[in-house]
């Protein structure tokens, strides 16, 4: 009789370990179910309130590619091409472009690129990206005007390197390269950086240490939790917030009213595939 109590523990022990990952299993799938079927909902109302001709969300807003970009990523049909006014040239939004300095303070931004880039690469739409990167080699990477604005118009080396890696050039050995921040705008445009980072396939210490910076800034980002996810595979918090009907817009989605649908179903996208990547890295 000694040996009943051991027994027992040992017995209840297998029954918790065998239970557990598929409880916790059965809740994750519960959950993206949840999340997909509203996805899909929202992906169907940011089609029907969106442009009929071009698929932008706004085709008159100065941010309008980077919103065009990130909902393009998502997988709406967006026509992204009307951005390009010549090959390689980049504008805000269908031309014509933003006047300078009434509308915009530049033909184009390093944010919008990184919108346009993420519509490109989630295409695989290597052509564009070329055209792109050749108008930046041939032009010391000055991308718009007025030239004087290198905060605005200089490519920079974070995207410089991002865009060698989408289309395996040298430059693509440039890192990501993380300065300290304190506006939410400039931390939102790191996490789409970020994701690219990952899509392209390579993660790095330095990254995942920013994105959790940018998650202490403000943890109710749905886009900050995203990004952090997919480089630590905890996707929980950001599946939370995504389906919380209490869930605030970050004040960083200003602009036209379409864009809080975009900033969702952009962060839903991102959340969506990482679980998906996931279940096929395990098969394999």
């Amino acid at each position: 009789m000694r040996f009943a109590t051991p027994l027992i523990l040992i017995i209840l022990i297998v029954l918790c370990v065998s239970c557990g990952p598929t409880d916790s299993k059965t809740t994750t799938d519960s959950r993206r179910s949840q999340l997909q079927e509203l996805f899909d909902v929202k992906i169907k109302q940011l089609t029907s309130v969106s442009d009929q001709v071009s698929g932008w969300p706004s085709t008159h807003d100065c941010d309008g590619v980077l919103w065009a970009g990130l909902a393009c990523y998502a997988g709406l049909p967006v026509n992204i091409d009307l951005a390009e006014y010549s090959p390689g040239l980049i504008g805000r939004r269908p031309a014509p472009n933003c006047s300078v300095p009434d509308e915009s303070s530049s033909t184009i931004s390093r944010d919008q690129l990184t919108g346009y880039m993420a519509c490109r690469w989630a295409r695989r739409d290597t052509a564009s990206l070329l055209r792109l990167a050749e108008y930046g080699a041939n032009n010391n990477w000055i991308m718009g005007t007025p030239s004087l604005k290198i905060d605005l118009v200089w490519f920079g080396e974070n995207l410089q390197g991002l865009l060698g890696r989408m289309l395996d050039k040298d430059y693509g050995k440039k890192p990501l390269l993380w300065f300290p921040l304190d506006r939410d705008y400039q931390r939102h445009i790191d996490s789409i950086q970020a994701i690219l980072q990952a899509d392209v396939g390579r993660l790095d210490f330095l990254a995942l240490d920013r994105l959790k910076k940018n998650v202490e800034s403000n943890g109710q980002d749905a886009t900050f939790q995203a990004a952090l996810g997919r480089y630590s595979g905890d996707l929980g918090p950001a599946v939370e917030l995504l389906l919380s009907p209490d869930y605030k817009t970050p004040s960083y989605v200003r602009g036209h009213e379409n864009y809080p649908l975009v900033h969702w179903v952009f962060t839903a996208s991102v959340v969506l595939n990482s679980l998906y990547e996931g279940d096929e890295h395990a098969r394999n």
